[in-house]
């Protein structure tokens, strides 16, 4: 079996066994403990936006937009506070179409980058998570070829699984000879996305800017997941003439690395933030996750971080449907599982709340004991901290 044979083996079976073992849930303790959230947290709005662009190839393609933000809370005698059902069936901490609360805005734009053939609600935990504590949060879903789920709901197609495993054979077997091109969909979505945010928050409000004064144009943070950790590269350094200089900072999660060399990442622009699975050290060793390699090589400040027992999808949504029971046994794992997704969401936030609130002092110092160590769920913990162990600016 080769590498990448055996690498995505591992990964379907991953896939696989999560979704078996997040039969259904607690919805109350789930929801709260996902996002981080309680009821002092801030509220947050949910919408989702549908533009078109033009692609390379001259085709006009869809790029549909799921944004979380801060939100006006509810009148005190509203007893109704509907939330959210995404469309893959989990309800959410957000309220769909919320009025955002521009009193306290503009906040920093965060755009997130989800993996090959995944969609932008498989990180709503996250999205949900940063938005209660001052973000716009714009995921797109990346026009991938065989994506299963997406914001407007599943993908009917009976051929699917066959395909979606030949597509991701296809990415990891293209190793020695990346045809960036191939994907260049994706960085030119993450960039359409911070165009299209910023531009209706300049627009006076309105139908077509519901959003209007709520991003901040200079405090953009970039993330993603797996193949979405290697289109916020592309746009952070690793692809010089692809570079963004408008992203300050990136937090990437169990990125594809497999593409890069390791020069590629001392060109990286900004603080940067890896993460890893624990269970994903025999695909970093092989270089398909090599987020050690990308370390090492970028310039400070940057931060390593490992999750203990964890696997490649630890990074998503850990919330399933509601409809489904939770028995024992699966409750205590969820519960493992839940705990690992905070400390995600902790360090996570933490790192963008360094770099892109630096005129919050509260919110800096916050970040600095938090980014100072590790903790329980935690394996591996390595920083490279600026020059001047200050917020960059």
């Amino acid at each position: 079996m080769t590498r990448s044979s055996s690498f995505l083996t591992v990964l379907l079976a991953t896939m696989l066994s999560l979704s078996a073992l997040s039969a259904a849930q607690d919805s109350a303790q789930t929801d709260e403990a996902a996002s981080g959230e309680s009821e002092q947290s801030p509220p947050v709005g949910f919408r989702v936006f549908q533009w078109r662009y033009q692609a390379d190839d001259g085709s006009d393609r869809p790029l549909n937009v799921a944004v979380w933000y801060p939100a006006q809370p509810l009148p005190a005698d509203d007893a109704e506070q509907s939330t959210v059902t995404y469309a893959n069936g989990v309800v959410g901490l957000a309220r769909q179409d919320a009025a955002p609360a521009s009193a306290g805005g503009p906040y920093p734009l965060i755009v997130w980058s989800h993996g090959y053939t995944g969609s932008a609600i498989s990180y709503a935990y996250l999205c949900e998570y940063l938005a209660a504590r001052g973000y716009v949060v714009a995921a797109p879903d990346h026009n991938d070829p065989v994506s299963a789920m997406r914001i407007a709901g599943p993908v009917e197609d009976d051929d699917l699984p066959a395909r979606r495993r030949q597509a991701l054979a296809d990415l990891m077997g293209d190793r020695d000879d990346f045809d960036h091109d191939q994907y260049g969909y994706r960085p030119m979505e993450l960039a359409l996305t911070i165009e299209n945010m910023t531009a209706q928050s300049d627009s006076p409000p309105g139908p077509d800017a519901p959003l209007s004064g709520m991003i901040d144009p200079d405090r953009i943070g970039a993330g993603g997941h797996s193949m979405g950790g290697y289109t916020v590269l592309t746009r952070i350094g690793c692809l010089p003439t692809a570079t963004d200089e408008r992203i300050r900072a990136a937090v990437l999660h169990s990125p594809g690395t497999w593409m890069w060399q390791e020069t590629d990442y001392q060109t990286v622009a900004v603080p940067t933030m890896y993460m890893l699975g624990e269970w994903e050290v025999g695909r970093r060793d092989e270089a398909f996750i090599a987020t050690d390699l990308a370390f090492a090589n970028t310039p400070a400040p940057a931060w390593h971080i490992t999750i203990a027992r964890a696997g490649h999808m630890i990074f998503t949504d850990p919330r399933t449907p509601d409809s489904v029971p939770l028995g024992p046994l699966a409750g205590k794992i969820m519960a493992d599982r839940l705990a690992r997704v905070n400390t995600i969401a902790r360090y996570t936030c933490a790192m963008f709340d360094l770099t892109l609130k630096a005129d919050d002092s509260d919110a800096v110092a916050a970040a600095r004991a938090t980014l100072a160590e590790g903790d329980e769920w935690t394996c591996q913990f390595e920083t490279k901290p600026p020059a001047d162990d200050g917020a960059t600016e």
